[in-house]
C-alpha cells in the first residue's frame, strides 16, 4: 500500500505536456519496465509495475526539468 500511496504525486507528475517519447524512453531505462505507449493499450497497471517510487529522484529530474515555463 506504501508503494502506492507514494506512486501516486510521482503518476501526476508524469502528466506533464511537455515530456516526449524520449521522456518516457529513459524512465523506461531507468526502471527497466518497458511499456507500450500507444494510448489504447497504456494503462495505469503499467506505471505501477514500474515501481516509481523506487525512482522518485529520476522522475523528478525528468519532469521538472522539462514543465513549460
Amino acid at each position: 500500500m506504501l508503494g502506492f500511496t507514494q506512486s501516486l504525486p510521482l503518476i501526476s507528475s508524469l502528466k506533464n505536456e511537455a515530456l516526449r517519447p524520449r521522456h518516457w524512453t529513459t524512465l523506461m531505462e531507468k526502471t527497466g519496465v518497458t511499456v507500450d505507449m500507444d494510448p489504447r493499450k497504456f494503462s495505469l497497471g503499467q506505471l505501477f509495475e514500474m515501481n516509481l517510487e523506487r525512482f522518485e529522484a529520476d522522475i523528478h529530474d525528468i519532469t521538472v526539468r522539462y514543465w513549460p515555463i
